[in-house]
């Protein structure tokens, strides 16, 4: 197998010309390139954060101005504009000005799908996403049983190279 033949994890820092097969039992799609893999990993990464997500949300509704964004949301006018100057030059959402006011919408039907699969796949599989030790409060990872190696790394140990 050469290097640009073998499968890698997404975000394998010692394989950058390796690409990223789909599973087996998953619909045939082209495999993603390890810098395509990063580029949706860093898409994933600004979605994760919980205002920015119900910003895109409340967007699927249609269209809406940026204070009335901050109310539904929660959050704080200047927030919400930080999030939604995020999401502009990211490419996820559009501003148009009426008036006085700026209104933004999803930049694309791409973003209503991706937030769409996120509601199907939740529906499958959020209990389980509730539950995982791995992604959650730095408090709450702590709670996951060490590995041996982790064990040592963690506890101040030395492992030999």
């Amino acid at each position: 197998m050469t290097g640009s033949d073998a499968p890698v994890t997404v975000g394998r820092a010692d394989a950058p010309d390796q690409r990223i097969d789909a599973p087996p039992e998953g619909p045939r799609v082209k495999p993603l390139e390890v810098p395509q893999a990063r580029l949706a990993a860093k898409l994933y990464r600004g979605l994760a954060d919980p205002a920015r997500f119900g910003l895109l949300v409340a967007l699927r509704d249609g269209p809406q101005a940026a204070g009335d964004l901050a109310k539904r949301t929660g959050l704080s006018p200047s927030r919400a504009s930080n999030h939604l100057l995020c999401l502009l030059e990211c490419g996820l959402v559009r501003v148009e000005p009426e008036g006085r006011r700026n209104v933004y919408r999803l930049a694309d039907p791409a973003v209503e799908c991706v937030l769409d699969s996120s509601r199907a796949l939740l529906a499958q599989v959020g209990p389980r996403i509730e539950a995982c030790l791995n992604y959650g409060t730095p408090a709450r990872r702590n709670l996951r049983p060490l590995s041996g190696r982790e064990a040592v790394v963690m506890r101040g140990g030395l492992i030999d190279p």
